[in-house]
């Protein structure tokens, strides 16, 4: 497998690929001449595991969501007037 940077956004191979992404293909695949070859070691970088990004992504997601909890109202109390 071999990584690829787009350099121009184009649709090719049923797929839109957008200018700055890195894709992998096979090494018999013949890209378009706007996918500029990666070095093998850039490429092993870009690959990250996705098993530790969720543990963050959910600890993101109940953060949000006690944010947006509504606070609870204070009843007002009777029987002082001025």
């Amino acid at each position: 497998m071999k990584g690829y940077i787009v350099k121009t956004t184009c649709y090719w191979g049923n797929r839109l690929y957008k200018k700055g992404e890195i894709v992998t293909m096979g090494d018999t695949v013949e890209v378009p001449e706007h996918f500029e070859e990666m070095a093998p070691a850039a490429t092993a970088k870009t690959e990250a595991p996705k098993v530790e990004v969720q543990p963050e992504v959910k600890e993101i997601k109940k953060a949000e969501k006690a944010a947006e909890a509504p606070k609870p109202v204070k009843k007002a109390r009777k029987g002082r007037g001025a």
